[in-house]
């Protein structure tokens, strides 16, 4: 019973480290849910039940509200994802994806990306919007986006 209630009190250590917010990045809570807004653009995360979160200082905390061992690994969770938030919208996020394969290429159109990576036909897929895409080699796309889970 001791060390059940011992591993309650333990708290994510990625939770513990406030998440920073830059000038020029915006910070609020409201209803539920933290809303950023930066330079490329604004996101928000709705917040679920057992997890506090405080915006003192430039900071913001998120912290278990209730001793349960399911909010309190949401806890880092939620702190990571504020994280992403923050860092999307002050920087932005990009990724470089590179085609291997004998023939394999890859073109973008306006808001599709045309891959032809060895089917009898190419495959179209449509970029959500938020997401610009760009093809500077026929084997290479790069993604920018602020939302991480988006990109």
């Amino acid at each position: 019973m001791l060390s059940l209630l011992k591993r309650l009190e333990v708290m994510s250590r990625i939770a513990k480290e406030p998440v920073k917010v830059p000038e020029g990045v915006k910070a609020e809570l409201k209803d539920g849910q933290v809303v950023v807004s930066g330079s490329k653009g604004s996101l928000y995360l709705v917040v679920p039940e057992g997890i506090g979160l405080e915006l003192d200082d430039g900071s913001i905390k998120v912290r278990a509200l209730v001793a349960t061992q399911k909010a309190k690994a949401l806890s880092g969770t939620i702190r990571a994802l504020v994280q992403n938030l923050v860092i999307g919208v002050d920087k932005g996020f990009e990724y470089k994806l590179e085609i291997v394969g004998v023939g394999y290429r890859a073109q973008v159109q306006g808001s599709k990306i045309i891959l032809n990576l060895g089917y009898s036909h190419p495959v179209e897929m449509l970029v959500p919007s938020g997401i610009k895409v760009t093809s500077e080699k026929p084997t290479e796309l790069k993604l920018f986006g602020a939302d991480r889970q988006l990109l």
